[in-house]
């Protein structure tokens, strides 16, 4: 069976967990720390901060800009529901607006002539499979000169850059995912990066109970959660990290073995070929095409449902996450994918496709 994804284990990230866990120092500690210093370095960002997932990333990166009951947030309708729900979680309505065919992304335009006539308290934008660009430049310059808020959802993209600056960094604050499938794990887990030192300071308070200090004083002098990350995770995070730019090449590699069968996949913009995050077949009938591989024992999937039909607004109409959705299907991507593998799946997909 090829999978759509596993994750790449070896011995060397259990042995940094063993030590870790035997230094009897498992919860919130120096090991952290390291994480965050080593990816707030590689994404070029002033503040870092290590989360227990990255939906906990986005709910804390929301409540630092004052997002909640009531506000209204625009994001993109085509995506993971991670962001909808930390939406809902805070009381916000999500403002769903169709995506850009081309990207995957929120659609600039479309984004533009919503906030010009309607009262929007923020933006999220969503680096669909890693994507960073110009359609997210423009979205965040306009947001600017109109002094709306940015979030952007970089869960996916870590190791994607534009323009020297990386993923995550565009917008207010951004938040990236460690979750399994991403392109370094720690089960879950996720990492709010942001330039501003007031929106570190008030999610650093949220992601532990409130306050920065409480240890100390006893205070919770605002309100937080049990956002913290652990000292675990970090070690399995650290191991991997020792083989980043491995792993960007084996991600490079796939996407230029696909591209030469002339396989359609995903565009998505950057300045180092680090590669996508998945590779993705666009504008073919992804249901025929997964069932095909399905019975060679290959698996594919067909991601994401239009998020106004997960969410039951099916009296809605957004033609471009319709269409995407049965015309998008997600390839095998695991790091351990073998070149013949690939070539198998390309042949498939040939036959199909005539």
């Amino acid at each position: 069976m090829i999978l759509q994804f596993e994750p790449v284990m070896f011995k060397s990230y259990a042995d940094k967990v063993h030590a870790q866990i035997m230094s009897s120092w498992v919860g919130l500690g120096p090991k952290v720390k390291e994480f965050e210093n080593l990816l707030g370095s590689y994404i070029n960002t002033k503040h870092s901060i290590a989360l227990s997932s990255g939906t906990s990333a986005l709910i804390t990166a929301l409540s630092a800009i004052g997002i909640g009951y009531g506000s209204k947030v625009v994001l993109p309708n085509y995506s993971f529901i991670a962001a909808t729900n930390a939406l809902r979680f805070l009381g916000a309505t999500p403002i769903l607006i169709d995506i850009n065919e081309e990207t995957l992304c929120l659609d600039f335009e479309l984004t533009k002539k919503f906030c010009e006539n309607n009262k929007v308290d923020a933006v999220i934008f969503i680096n669909h499979n890693g994507y960073v660009g110009t359609n997210l430049v423009n979205i965040i310059n306009f947001c600017k000169e109109k002094n709306i808020p940015t979030i952007e959802d970089a869960a996916c993209a870590l190791g994607q850059w534009y323009k020297g600056k990386h993923a995550g960094t565009f917008a207010d604050i951004g938040c990236v995912s460690f979750s399994v499938p991403k392109v370094i794990t720690t089960g879950q887990g996720g990492l709010l990066i942001t330039n501003n030192d007031s929106l570190a300071q008030r999610s650093r308070e949220i992601v532990d109970q409130g306050s920065t200090t409480w240890r100390k004083d006893g205070y919770h002098k605002n309100f937080g959660l049990n956002f913290k990350f652990n000292e675990v995770a970090a070690a399995l995070g650290i191991a991997q990290w020792d083989r980043i730019e491995e792993i960007f090449k084996i991600r490079q590699n796939n996407y230029e073995r696909y591209s030469e069968h002339g396989l359609k996949l995903n565009y998505y913009s950057t300045d180092k070929l680090n590669g996508p995050w998945m590779n993705v077949l666009i504008k073919v009938d992804a249901k025929l095409i997964m069932d095909e591989l399905n019975k060679h024992k290959i698996q594919s999937k067909m991601y994401y449902r239009p998020t106004h039909q997960s969410i039951g607004l099916n009296t809605l109409s957004y033609p471009v996450s319709e269409k995407v959705f049965k015309e998008t299907l997600y390839l095998p991507s695991s790091f351990n994918l073998k070149n013949n593998d690939i070539d198998l799946i390309c042949d498939i997909i040939g036959e199909i496709s005539g």
